[in-house]
């Protein structure tokens, strides 16, 4: 028995200096202030824990960031205390996922070239625009100095030439180079022509992924509205984001992907800033069809497993449906997530993803978590997505540029 209570004391007079000893060393190693956001758990090893908030310190809030300030008490192994610590803890910002159809207008910065066309003059066959060294995805910038954004301004200065020799500045890639040409005269139209087809705008559907209910600004789609023709990604001078119309489902099969068919609807919700590989981003002036507010997960929630897709397709509205995500690469930029299509109502009804069901956003363990990008056309059950923390960036981007101007 006198073994034992000398063993006893013996034990109890290791863990005392022991904890003696990791609390001095805790006092001066660790941090007097941590920052976590709302619903984490903040752990800072297996020898310290901190206890529940003594005090709060204060609170503030600022538009849709809201945080406190407490302290809290950090012991060794719940025991010994240490000191205290002051925590800020940061509200999860939310925002409305839609996962509607909606339609875009995107009105371009300069003159897109298309193709180049042979005209008939009194010498024969000529392409004059060819020959000029015009090449397709050429964008016109200024003719003769003078910025044009419409293909109306650029066959109206082709006109008042009257023949004569033009200077275009184009927009090749990254490079601006000058071309001059003299316009023919065609004989099929009786006019002067350059031979230049061009685009100044283009329209067309995809989905709501999101906006923010402090800012007004949203996201959709996940990668950029190309041109037809060309492939290249439009740059916005301005644009409109509109109500659509769902008309029709088209499975996908044999290598190509399926469609949903819609209409632009006459109902503007709000006007498009930004049109990059990531999506188009803009603010809003209308609420479109909402499926519910959702916190904004981070980059390290997201995970491999489980998860929903919000999607329309039918003019009843947005619903979920079940996905897996199979794989995660937060470099990929649009290509972020890789998702497939578990849901047998929705592969009955589509196939899997399909053109159209761009910018659905996604909904893992209660979070939002990003959006549908692209489909794999050998599988239309599998597919790309975007993460909520790439496409979040873009429309903070949007709204500081908005707020400065």
């Amino acid at each position: 028995m006198k073994r034992l209570i000398q063993l006893s004391l013996f034990l109890i007079g290791i863990f005392c200096v022991f904890g003696m000893s990791a609390a001095a060393a805790g006092c001066f190693l660790l941090p007097d202030s941590y920052e976590i956001t709302e619903g984490d758990a903040l752990s800072i090893g297996t020898l310290y824990s901190i206890k529940e908030r003594t005090k709060d310190v204060f609170s503030e809030s600022k538009q849709s960031d809201e945080s406190s300030v407490y302290e809290a008490e950090v012991s060794v192994l719940g025991v010994i205390p240490v000191k205290n610590v002051k925590i800020s803890e940061t509200a999860r910002r939310q925002v409305v996922v839609s996962g509607t159809l909606c339609g875009l207008r995107i009105y371009s910065q300069g003159v897109t070239v298309v193709d180049t066309d042979t005209l008939l003059t009194s010498d024969g066959l000529k392409r004059p625009a060819l020959d000029a060294g015009f090449q397709k995805g050429d964008v016109i910038l200024k003719i003769n100095e003078i910025e044009v954004n419409t293909a109306q301004e650029v066959s109206d200065a082709i006109e008042r030439a009257n023949g004569n020799v033009i200077s275009f500045t184009i927009q090749r890639g990254d490079t601006q180079i000058i071309l001059s040409l003299a316009p023919q005269y065609d004989q099929n139209t009786g006019t002067y022509r350059t031979g230049l087809w061009l685009r100044d705008s283009a329209a067309g559907i995809g989905t709501m992924t999101f906006y923010d209910p402090q800012t007004m600004t949203f996201g959709c789609l996940g990668h950029s509205v190309c041109d037809a023709d060309t492939g290249q990604a439009i740059n916005v001078r301005s644009g409109d984001v509109l109500t659509a119309v769902i008309q029709a489902v088209k499975k996908g099969g044999d290598g190509t992907a399926g469609e949903i068919t819609g209409a632009l609807g006459q109902k503007v919700l709000g006007s498009i800033y930004e049109n990059s590989e990531n999506g188009v981003y803009g603010t809003l002036t209308e609420k479109p069809t909402a499926y519910g507010i959702y916190p904004v997960a981070n980059a390290d929630e997201i995970k491999t497993g489980p998860a929903q897709v919000i999607t329309s397709i039918d003019n009843n509205g947005p619903c979920a449906y079940t996905v897996e995500i199979e794989n995660v690469n937060l470099s990929a930029e649009n290509k972020d997530l890789l998702i497939r299509v578990t849901d047998t109502a929705l592969l009955a009804a589509t196939g899997g993803i399909v053109q159209g069901m761009s910018g659905s956003p996604l909904i893992q363990d209660g979070k939002f978590i990003g959006a549908v990008t692209h489909v794999f056309l050998d599988d239309h059950a599998k597919g790309y997505g975007i993460s909520a923390p790439h496409m979040m960036s873009h429309a903070d981007r949007v709204a500081e540029a908005k707020e400065a101007a």
